[in-house]
């Protein structure tokens, strides 16, 4: 085997005949996103409307109801309604770009980090696609932004200087602040090998900082503060916990642990998540820094409290870095499952086999990933042998 089939083949480098389609892949991965801006629209796009209408009115975004994230993400949709004028295409055709181009970051560091292989994979699977093309979707975003911060807190690693210390926390603030999908990654920090002081630093000031950038919008009034509480901080999700009702035989009892009416109103699923991705982080903490965040978007997915079809999108970091034969079932089976999702591409003629046995993309996601896990955890134990 040559120097350039042995590189190509670990993905850290592309011979040169392969190298020249890399810029038509990644044309063809933009195109593919952008031209969902004629499927049709969902309720989150209506969402984005309202906020962005709030936004230019100088109203805070959380009187909506209808956002239940930090400030960032509604700055930006405010933006770009108004270079749309509110004209609905311009205005999707914006958001899918803008978060075209955040999938095109995390390419970037990807590529940087483990080379050409996991970062295509990342941007040509068809759930990245579809998540942003058509449910724009931005949990992307927020990825896109954390990266930057680890790739600072890598460069602070092996060179000691403060100002990556301190643009890592910035950049690890801000993805909070567009979306909280992170939040319980700051915890994985605990097990670092940093002094205690930076741990602290790492972990305490994102969280200070995120909770501290709603204050302003709080002393506005009192509405505004039980707007800010209600749809932020005493939100909650599906509750539906696909893992963790699985082991339940009796189906109506798990379902009634989940119930938005009852006393405990799901916090029997956050507690499990947090246990389970807090000892995830444990037991990963030997891993290099650039392979904890995509172990993280498997082991959230995985264990989750509340899934939701778009939540697939979070997944495919890590399933592109950790790529083997069950990540490629999840990539297959959760695009299909897009395609038939009535909020997705909502294909007629293909639904019949979403409505058999009312399997849909979040129900059977936890399961693939486990076993896209088990065959990665086989592999390395055989390459350990040879």
């Amino acid at each position: 085997m040559s120097k350039n089939e042995i590189y190509f083949s670990r993905g850290l480098f592309l011979a040169p005949q392969y190298k020249k389609l890399v810029p038509v892949l990644l044309f063809v991965g933009f195109a593919l996103r952008l031209i969902l801006v004629f499927s049709p629209t969902n309720f989150d796009f209506d969402s984005y409307k309202i906020t962005a209408n709030l936004i230019v009115g100088g109203i805070p975004p959380w009187q909506s109801q209808r956002y239940n994230y930090g400030i960032s993400w509604s700055l930006v949709l405010g933006c770009f309604y108004l270079v749309s004028s509110g004209n609905d295409f311009i205005f999707r055709f914006a958001i899918i770009a803008f978060l075209s181009f955040a999938d095109f970051a995390i390419y970037l560091i990807l590529r940087r980090w483990f080379g050409y292989k996991p970062a295509l994979i990342f941007f040509l699977n068809p759930i990245s696609i579809i998540i942003t093309g058509h449910y724009n979707q931005f949990d992307n975003l927020a990825i896109a932004v954390a990266l930057i911060a680890i790739d600072f807190l890598v460069k602070f690693k092996e060179l000691t200087r403060i100002k990556y210390l301190i643009l890592c926390i910035c950049f690890l603030t801000l993805s909070l602040t567009v979306k909280h999908t992170l939040v319980l990654f700051l915890l994985w920090f605990m097990f670092s090998n940093f002094s205690f002081r930076i741990k602290s630093a790492l972990i305490l000031v994102p969280y200070a900082l995120f909770l501290l950038h709603f204050v302003p919008f709080m002393i506005r009034s009192q509405f505004d503060r039980d707007s800010i509480l209600s749809a932020v901080f005493k939100y909650w999700s599906a509750n539906n916990a696909p893992f963790w009702k699985f082991w339940f035989w009796d189906k109506e009892y798990a379902e009634s642990l989940g119930d938005h009416t009852a006393w405990h109103h799901g916090r029997i699923w956050m507690i499990l998540m947090f246990i389970s991705v807090f000892t995830i982080g444990y037991i990963l903490s030997y891993k290099p820094l650039q392979y904890q965040i995509p172990a993280f978007s498997i082991a959230i997915l995985i264990f989750s409290s509340a899934i939701t079809s778009q939540f697939l999108a979070i997944a495919t970091l890590g399933a592109a870095v950790y790529f083997n034969t069950g990540f490629l079932l999840f990539f297959i089976l959760g695009a299909l499952y897009l395609c038939l999702d009535p909020a997705g591409l909502s294909i007629s003629w293909l639904q019949p086999l979403l409505e058999h046995r009312g399997w849909n993309a979040w129900n059977i996601s936890p399961s693939i990933l486990l076993f896209a896990v088990c065959v990665q955890i086989f592999k390395s134990r055989n390459s350990h042998i040879s």
